[in-house]
């Protein structure tokens, strides 16, 4: 079935079945639960999601080339209706609703950024439960939305500790935490340790003409980078819009930006890839290690593990702490893989090869390999 031209209509259309979709599931999970429902249904939008909503409507449905490439972006594969179901699930938190300026002494000023926008969680799966979607592609997804400035995210570690616990101890029967979508951290209160999971912490501002522009900007940049929502990871950020922007998406400690011993590593990496494909189809890791070994040290790039010694805090061309020549290897292999298998679209990742493939290259075991399309069809024949 062909999908319906978007325009103001029919963008309004999705916008009003999404909210009664997601408002009738929180009322059925109200219904059928005597715990307290994960979010409240509401009778209306706020006036603030109300007005991002018809920011986005004027991206999406404007003819000229002002957003041209955020437009592009928003609508490649739908990822537009994402954003609106985040508003609406967000805006259900009644995250502007009667909301007392920062500088009130009876709000509590930990909890909101300096313009006002209040802190709140939404692990992934509940936001799955309300919408649907992969796992993969809603998280992905809601982090370009981040990189772009749409949504905010928050690191739960930077905020008073006792006051997320408390904050948080209020609200467990409401948030629905898992395994998956949580990270745990170790607290002491009054000289007692505290185990408590915390879950990221998100916040929506208000999209202005400015912060269009700029997500118009990044995204023009995502295109002349060969964007896929696939490729879209803590990696790809750094690479191409630096450690600072990556740290607003992804809360790492070891976010590392490339440098002359990393691209000349990554390189090489390449080199060995292509060369082990095109002498026998395929290459594995081991084989690739192999063959850039002797290039994996780089001493004179590299910072002193001990950050005591005397010249930590030099600055080297490498900027990576000290370690093996196999570290070292799987550090630059992870940055350069999505990247090298955009660009060579006939070489694909298979992380347990098929019995037909252990067949045509001759595999002793399942391990991960990358191989050749062509080769393997060449062969099948």
């Amino acid at each position: 079935m062909e999908k319906e031209k978007l325009n103001k209509n029919t963008l309004q259309t999705y916008i009003t079945e999404s909210f009664y979709l997601i408002n009738d599931k929180l009322k059925r999970q109200q219904s059928n639960s005597n715990a307290k429902p994960l979010r409240k249904p509401q009778k209306k939008l706020y006036k603030k999601t109300v007005y991002n909503l018809q920011q986005l409507e004027k991206v999406l449905c404007g003819n000229d080339s002002k957003y041209e490439n955020l437009r592009k972006l928003l609508k490649m594969n739908e990822r537009y209706r994402i954003l609106i179901d985040f508003f609406i699930v967000a805006d259900s938190l009644k995250i502007d609703r009667k909301r007392k300026k920062a500088t009130n002494k009876n709000k509590d000023i930990r909890f909101m950024n300096e313009s006002g926008d209040y802190f709140f969680a939404l692990p992934i799966d509940k936001f799955i439960e309300l919408r649907g979607g992969t796992r993969s592609s809603i998280s992905k997804n809601i982090n370009l939305f981040v990189l772009l400035g749409f949504i905010g995210k928050v690191n739960p570690y930077e905020i008073e500790p006792f006051s997320v616990y408390q904050q948080e101890i209020q609200r467990q029967n409401k948030i629905a935490k898992t395994t998956s979508a949580v990270r745990k951290k170790e607290i002491f209160f009054e000289g007692k340790k505290i185990d408590y999971n915390f879950t990221t912490l998100y916040f929506v501002s208000k999209i202005t003409n400015k912060k269009l522009k700029e997500a118009d900007e990044k995204a023009k940049k995502l295109f002349e980078n060969n964007f896929t929502i696939r490729a879209f990871t803590c990696l790809y950020i750094v690479k191409y819009f630096g450690v600072e922007e990556s740290k607003k998406v992804y809360f790492h400690d070891n976010l590392l930006e490339d440098t002359e011993y990393s691209n000349f590593l990554q390189g090489e990496i390449k080199k060995a890839i292509l060369l082990l494909v095109e002498k026998q189809g395929y290459a594995n890791k081991k084989q690739v290690y192999k063959l850039v070994k002797d290039k994996c040290v780089a001493k004179n790039f590299e910072i002193p593990e001990n950050k005591f010694a005397p010249d930590y805090n030099i600055k080297r061309e490498y900027g990576r702490p000290r370690t093996s020549p196999s570290n070292t290897f799987e550090t630059e292999y992870k940055r350069v893989l999505a990247e090298f298998l955009q660009k060579n679209k006939n070489i694909r990742l298979s992380s347990t090869p098929t019995k037909e493939m252990q067949e045509v290259f001759e595999l002793q075991d399942k391990q991960h390999i990358l191989y050749d399309i062509n080769y393997l069809k060449e062969r099948k024949q």
